[in-house]
This record gives C-alpha cells, sequence and structure tokens, in this order.
C-alpha cells in the first residue's frame, strides 16, 4: 500500500524515544547517517518499506521506520511512500487491542536491536512494557522473538522494575556519562532496601568516576 507520508502518525510504543538525552554523544553520527539516508533516497527511492497499522478509527500509525518516514518527507515531497501493514501477530492469549499494542511494539523493539545500537535502558524499557502487555508469555518465547537471551531480558527487566524511580529517571538520562554497566545494575538492584540502594548506586558511581574520570 502506498500513503501519504504526512497522514501516518507516530508510533505511540517506540523502544527509541526522541526525547532521550542520554543518545546525545551519538547525534552525529546519527545526523551523517541520516543526511546519507535522505540522498539514496532521492536518489534510488524507497528500498525497503515502513511498517504501519490500521487503527480503529481509519488512520495509520508508524510501527517501524521512523528514519526512513521522515528521509522520505524531504528526499521525496509530493509523493506517496510504500508501506508494509502490520497485523496483531499470533497472541490467542492477549485481547485484540493489546495484542496490537504488543505487536507493534514486538516489531519495532525488534527492528531498531537489529539497525541499530539502542542503549541499555531503552532495551529494558521495551522489554518492561512488553511484559507488561504480555505477563504470560514465558521468558524464553519472548526471547526467542527478540533473538537475545532470556536471561538477559529477565535482568533488562529486574533493573527496570527493580531500580528506585529517582534512580532510574537519572539512569535513562544521563546513562552514558554514568557509564554504569548492566553487571553494575544487576548488583545494585539485588538490594531491596531503598536506602541501601541508593547507597550501593552512589557508591557504585563514584568508583567509576575516580577510575574513568568521569564528569
Amino acid at each position: 500500500i502506498r500513503l501519504d507520508p504526512f497522514v501516518i502518525l507516530p508510533a505511540r510504543r517506540n523502544s527509541r524515544g526522541d526525547d532521550d538525552p542520554g543518545s546525545e554523544a551519538e547525534k552525529p553520527t546519527d545526523e551523517l547517517g541520516f543526511a546519507h539516508l535522505v540522498r539514496s533516497i532521492k536518489r534510488s527511492g524507497l528500498i525497503q518499506p515502513i511498517g504501519v497499522r490500521l487503527l480503529e478509527d481509519g488512520d495509520y500509525e508508524l510501527v517501524f521506520g521512523e528514519n526512513r518516514l521522515k528521509a522520505f518527507r524531504l528526499a521525496r515531497p509530493g509523493e506517496q511512500i510504500e508501506c508494509l501493514i502490520v497485523g496483531s501477530g499470533d497472541y490467542p492469549f492477549l485481547e485484540e487491542a493489546t495484542a496490537n499494542d504488543f505487536h507493534a511494539l514486538l516489531l519495532n523493539l525488534t527492528e531498531n536491536l537489529h539497525r541499530r545500537r539502542l542503549k541499555p535502558w531503552e532495551i529494558a524499557q521495551s522489554i518492561y512494557d512488553l511484559h507488561r502487555l504480555a505477563p504470560g508469555m514465558p521468558w524464553p518465547q519472548l526471547a526467542e522473538r527478540l533473538a537475545v537471551s532470556a536471561d538477559y531480558c529477565k535482568i533488562l527487566y529486574r533493573i527496570r522494575k527493580c531500580l528506585q524511580p529517582d534512580l532510574w529517571e537519572l539512569y535513562r538520562r544521563c546513562g552514558e556519562t554514568l557509564r554504569l554497566e548492566v553487571n553494575d545494575l544487576k548488583r545494585i538492584v539485588a538490594i531491596v532496601d531503598p536506602a541501601a540502594q541508593r547507597a550501593e548506586w552512589n557508591r557504585t558511581v563514584e568508583s567509576k568516576r575516580k577510575v574513568g574520570g568521569g564528569r
């Protein structure tokens, strides 16, 4: 199907938010890549369609291919963009509306995992959201769909779920500066008491600063 690229609604469930300040370090590279994508589409057209889903009100919402959509709008003004209509997937244990949301986020995360380097907090948030949408889905089944290990899914889910809200927000906003690794966070969230968890967070951040000279 071909659609006017300007009538396609942005993805409500996106594994990588536009407001993610933690990815500032990637912006120069992303800008160069985006400029190349615009030139490529202008010269050769869109090689791979974007994915959209049909909403109940008749609108189309983006599922995956955000950069391609933005680049197409610049490269081919006045033209329609080729789209794949994404269904709800095969999730008999979910209600239709939930299945639609789950499938859209799953496809979005899967594409972003393969196409670009997502930050651990971006993956953790998406896995957390997927599990909340389908809490009955076994971890191995979800991991298989994402082509990652079940242990990796469970670790990131636990980090998102068990890290104190203020610490999670700090990690999401300043993850690169803090240089905290998944194993660091795994140890921190194993501490249930909020005060003790914050103390371990501060100790770990301070040790990273001393070793690496971080800000």
